[in-house]
């Protein structure tokens, strides 16, 4: 699953474009398997060490860069799921997300301090718990403003992590039209 460009497009595209680009064809083959009832976990356990890391920033980031109400329900929900949780925090290192990885090592704390579920079978949050509960909401408030300035750089050490591991990522073309 790798993503196919022109070299002269690796070589100017921006760093924004270039995680995207990569991107697209896992969660386009992701979206398949989950469509088709395939196995996710082996999907998964196929991609490199960078994909993985690529895939699991990007699930997770896309859910929650849009509000602390999105930040809450989806580290709920993925902290519910200890496989996929432990897969982003595994992965982060690698591509330098240590911001990212110590902001998820908070929410997991907060969590688990308030017997969040650790299993989808016991879930239960939603985005209204916020307005129901001050103390929850400061927080998450809080975690809010420090992922968007862990995330400020992201796209930026990710593109760069591609740019050194671009075998693991892009089938480079030479063609130029």
């Amino acid at each position: 699953m790798l993503a196919v460009m022109k070299r002269n497009e690796f070589d100017t595209m921006d760093d924004r474009g270039l995680c995207s680009a990569c991107f697209a064809p896992l969660i386009g083959e992701f979206k398949n398997i989950r469509v088709g009832g395939g196995d996710e976990r082996a999907f998964y356990d196929s991609l490199t060490d960078g994909q993985q890391a690529l895939f699991m920033f990007r699930i997770y980031y896309d859910h929650v860069i849009h509000s602390p109400e999105d930040l809450y329900w989806r580290s709920a929900y993925y902290h519910a799921q200890p496989v996929i949780w432990s897969s982003l925090k595994n992965t982060l290192p690698l591509i330098g997300e240590q911001g990212i990885l110590q902001l998820a090592e908070e929410i997991e704390g907060f969590l688990a301090e308030r017997n969040y579920a650790r299993s989808l079978d016991s879930f239960a949050a939603t985005i209204q718990d916020l307005g129901r509960d001050a103390e929850l909401l400061a927080s998450f408030n809080a975690f809010y403003v420090q992922l968007q300035q862990a995330t400020s750089d992201s796209f930026n050490r990710l593109a760069e992590y591609i740019r050194r591991h671009a075998d693991d990522f892009i089938q480079l073309t030479n063609e130029s039209y």
